[in-house]
């Protein structure tokens, strides 16, 4: 992600969409096959996963939220300059977007990497993930489709647990946690990098939805 050529807005105008409710998927990924995959990502940061998701993966489609518009063009140019022609972003609200603007049942995958854990008490009503979104994703979800949900905070981890334990029909499985990094690319998201180097361990769920 490093040595990015800066880049006009005008040249990042294909891979960035407005806040509002999406209309038909078809007209925003023109070239890729209606019946592709389609995975979302909520708070993307610079944009690591995406990008490398997205390399890995060119015959599925990925749509990115982010609320820092800053982390947005980060990432919209390092989309553009890799000529990847299979992402989306959006500068705005995950929980506006998920309750309003996007449809139900169109989403494969919802990735949810290291939010903000607002580690004051007076601030965790400013965390992203409660049961209210839970909900609206588990709305714009497949049936079989999946949430994966990646922390580097036990507490933040230990309260999704809570919420989870109120959902229903789901089916919840815990990846391995581990701290150490086998390679140099063994992260998804720059923030995990830098926690795992620290010997740090990730705490991660998966939830499938089942209908």
């Amino acid at each position: 992600m490093r040595n990015r050529t800066k880049l006009p807005l005008e040249a990042l105008g294909p891979v960035l969409l407005p806040m509002q409710p999406v209309g038909i998927l078809a007209s925003i990924y023109p070239d890729i096959s209606t019946d592709a995959p389609l995975e979302l990502e909520v708070g993307f940061g610079k944009g690591l996963h995406l990008v490398n998701a997205a390399l890995q993966n060119p015959s599925s489609r990925y749509l990115g939220i982010e609320i820092e518009r800053k982390y947005v063009f980060f990432a919209a140019t390092s989309v553009v300059n890799r000529g990847i022609k299979n992402v989306r972003l959006i500068a705005g609200d995950a929980s506006l977007f998920m309750a309003t603007h996007i449809p139900k049942g169109v989403v494969d995958v919802v990735h949810i990497y290291f939010p903000d854990p607002w580690w004051k008490k007076r601030h965790h009503k400013r965390r992203l993930v409660t049961q209210g979104f839970l909900e609206n994703v588990l709305l714009v979800l497949k049936p079989e489709g999946m949430i994966r949900f990646a922390t580097d905070v036990e507490a933040y981890y230990q309260m999704t647990e809570e919420l989870l334990s109120q959902l229903s029909g789901v089916v919840r499985s815990n990846p391995e946690s581990t701290s150490s990094v086998a390679h140099d690319m063994d992260y998804l998201t720059h923030f995990e990098r830098k926690a795992r180097l620290k010997g740090k361990p990730i705490f991660r769920w998966d939830l499938k939805k089942l209908v």
